[in-house]
């Protein structure tokens, strides 16, 4: 695999793989590659943005805005990937974001997801420290949050574990 660069700082992300276990009735290990993104991942990336959609979303969607924001992140900001057997099963992009109120930059989460079949792993908590990783390196505040009425206390909950907690939305 090639490393991708991100954020025009000329750094790169070079693939990570790692052996998982997947709990459920049947525990099994499972391995997980990680890495970013590139141009020719936009519609597994779009495809997985519209499963998440369908599961947690309380808008309507968009795709072609979709579609313009995985472009964006891709381009200007950071998109990472899991990849079990060939199958990309898990995504979280961020991109350079400012408050309103200041010029500083910060990493904003726009999306992590992972499909259903590979939750009871760590692929979820393993894209979150790869992008709490990243931003250090990049000497940027990684904002990540929920945004969905459903599914709220687990999400919060393994958000939790990896970061502390900075606010909450109502």
């Amino acid at each position: 695999m090639n490393d991708t660069t991100i954020i025009d700082t000329g750094r790169s992300v070079a693939p990570v793989e790692k052996l998982l276990t997947l709990e459920g009735d049947v525990h099994r290990q499972i391995r997980a590659t990680y890495r970013g993104a590139k141009a020719e991942d936009r519609d597994t990336i779009l495809d997985l943005l519209k499963e998440m959609h369908e599961e947690v979303s309380i808008y309507t969607m968009n795709e072609d805005k979709i579609i313009d924001k995985i472009d964006t992140i891709i381009n200007n900001g950071v998109c990472f990937l899991a990849v079990v057997d060939d199958e990309v099963v898990g995504s979280l992009g961020c991109e350079p974001s400012q408050t309103w109120y200041s010029d500083d930059v910060f990493l904003g989460e726009r999306w992590t997801f992972v499909k259903e079949d590979y939750r009871r792993s760590t692929i979820a908590k393993d894209l979150l420290n790869i992008a709490d990783d990243f931003s250090t390196k990049m000497d940027m505040i990684l904002v990540i949050g929920v945004f969905s009425p459903k599914r709220t206390a687990g999400k919060n909950a393994l958000f939790r574990r990896v970061f502390k907690p900075m606010g909450e939305f109502f």
